[in-house]
């Protein structure tokens, strides 16, 4: 990639983030006139939809009155979304619906969110001050080529009956179609490769470019596993993607569609100076990665929940690279973005209208927040969710400026009840977090799942260690288990009445973290962005990811 037009691409978009920045400043001191300016606005330009005659938007002229819109689920929009499918205008927001983004469907079924051009502009209002305090925060970014996550497009995005588009954007489509170009100039890894639906060949490909970048400076992904799956398919594929980035191409093997591999090819020319200069590296060495890409500044991915041991590993594989925690970013919005020196996680309050309802059930507006709260986030954003209970928990951390900061705590409301054990989520991830810490090192992949294997109904935590070493006496372990969740009056008494069997724990054979992803794929996530809770419920899952188990 030329340096000098990656640098110039660098600069203008460092430059066109400036007003979004500004902007972002302005209303983090002023926090309350701004969010009340956008209701206004927002409610303005969906009067006339079918959601502002049924509410009556007209009439809101207050705060106050806002909030006497009712708090909705995503099951309010289901016939709405129907109606935006076969075609329908003017349902939920006055300006079209141009996709349909599927969630990660990570807890449940994937939902489909409407994607307006306005609901863009408010993502890119976070990622425009995100991304200059990004390069003023890093000036050596401005020197080398980005490497933005790209997930297959799906296959069959248009469905027969269907007038809206249902698929996955690429990251850089959140900067809108003027910077696009610009944000393609600078990407290592072309948007094309979205196109290569086959998981395999996607990750192969993509290999194919980012080993070519010597001088790469960021890599933005969701998830963390995201990256470290795709660095052990670069050592199973080693001597692969040698041959390839000297020759030149994508192998015929490779399962690519002759279009995109034509369109590929222009980007993929011979390099066997740089096939060599790999090939001299130890691909086993601790730093194997820092010196494929010595130039390397900063890894943005999620923090919060249950990452600590891919963040550790990235930390081992990066050393001196920063993990940035991305805030809270949902296909539904932004909440928060990284900010400042310490890298706190600001609201985003230039893009949605933000509320937080406490345990009480009372809902604050973003000014009205209490530092060491916890709140359930309330969102209401230019894709036509109303007042929309997010169900992620956060922990108000301070201020910046008068604008509060956030940090995840999980998911509200996650609960497996089956026989009466009423085992909620954030109980789940304090058990899972605490026997972790105590009996693994670093644990690559650890759920807890209710399971009836043998016919017996019980609980099974599924564990992979990155070392057989690494795992301690699984029946103790199981014993610890069982312990901690007895603390649940209502677990222990289903284990009393004989409802439930006690815990087990499995050891998993290698890449389960892979298989989980490979599942929820195929339910309709989204590769990049899919966490694993720490209590999970979906279906199959247990059949699935618990593939030759080593020890029970």
């Amino acid at each position: 990639m030329n340096r000098l037009r990656t640098l110039g691409c660098n600069l203008i978009c460092f430059a066109g983030s400036l007003p979004g920045y500004i902007r972002f400043q302005h209303a983090a001191r002023h926090p309350r006139p701004c969010q009340r300016r956008r209701m206004r606005r927002l409610l303005h330009r969906n009067r006339a939809t079918d959601y502002g005659r049924e509410h009556n938007v007209t009439q809101i002229d207050s705060w106050e009155a806002f909030t006497e819109l009712p708090l909705t689920d995503y099951d309010d929009y289901g016939k709405a979304v129907q109606q935006i499918l076969n075609g329908a205008q003017e349902v939920l927001t006055g300006e079209p619906v141009t996709i349909l983004q599927p969630t990660s469907g990570t807890s449940s079924s994937p939902k489909l969110i409407p994607y307006t051009a306005a609901l863009g502009a408010e993502f890119k209002a976070a990622l425009d001050a995100w991304l200059f305090d990004l390069y003023v925060q890093r000036p050596k970014l401005l020197g080398g080529p980005q490497y933005w996550s790209i997930s297959p497009a799906s296959e069959n995005n248009v469905r027969s009956g269907e007038h809206v588009p249902v698929g996955f954007l690429d990251d850089a489509e959140y900067f809108g179609a003027r910077r696009r170009w610009m944000m393609d100039s600078i990407m290592a890894v072309p948007s094309e490769v979205r196109m290569i639906t086959d998981m395999q060949a996607n990750q192969y490909v993509t290999l194919l470019f980012l080993l070519r970048e010597t001088n790469l400076r960021l890599m933005s992904v969701w998830h963390p596993s995201f990256l470290t799956i795709l660095l052990g398919v670069m050592r199973d594929k080693w001597p692969h993607l040698l041959r390839d980035v000297a020759h030149g191409g994508i192998a015929p093997d490779v399962n690519v569609a002759d279009e995109i591999r034509q369109r590929l090819a222009s980007r993929l020319r011979p390099a066997p100076r740089r096939s060599h200069e790999l090939g001299d590296l130890a691909l086993g060495a601790a730093n194997i990665c820092g010196a494929i890409w010595p130039h390397l500044q900063i890894i943005s991915c999620w923090r919060d929940g249950q990452v600590a041991s891919e963040i550790a590993e990235l930390e081992g594989l990066f050393p001196g690279v920063l993990i940035q925690g991305k805030g809270l970013l949902a296909t539904e919005g932004v909440v928060s973005i990284p900010l400042g020196p310490s890298q706190q996680h600001v609201c985003a309050v230039t893009s949605h209208i933000l509320e937080f309802q406490d345990d009480r059930g009372v809902v604050h507006p973003l000014w009205d927040v209490t530092s060491g709260a916890v709140y359930c986030v309330i969102l209401t954003t230019a894709g036509g969710l109303y007042r929309y209970q997010l169900r992620d928990r956060v922990e108000v951390t301070g201020m910046y400026h008068k604008t509060p900061c956030v940090r995840i705590l999980g998911r509200a409301g996650v609960v497996s009840d089956g026989v009466g054990e009423k085992l909620h989520l954030e109980h789940v991830e304090a058990i899972v977090a605490r026997i972790a810490a105590f009996y693994f090192k670093q644990p690559r992949f650890m759920v807890l799942v209710p399971s009836s294997h043998d016919g017996t109904r019980h609980y099974r935590l599924l564990v992979e260690t990155g070392r057989r070493e690494d795992a301690p006496d699984l029946a103790a372990v199981a014993a610890a288990l069982e312990g901690e969740l007895c603390r649940n009056y209502h677990y222990a008494h289903a284990r009393q009445l004989g409802q439930l069997a006690a815990a087990a724990v499995i050891r998993l054979a290698p890449n389960a973290q892979a298989r989980y992803q490979e599942l929820m794929v195929r339910a309709g996530g989204i590769a990049g962005t899919i966490k694993c809770p720490a209590l999970c419920t979906v279906p199959g899952m247990e059949a699935h990811v618990v593939a030759a188990p080593e020890r029970r």
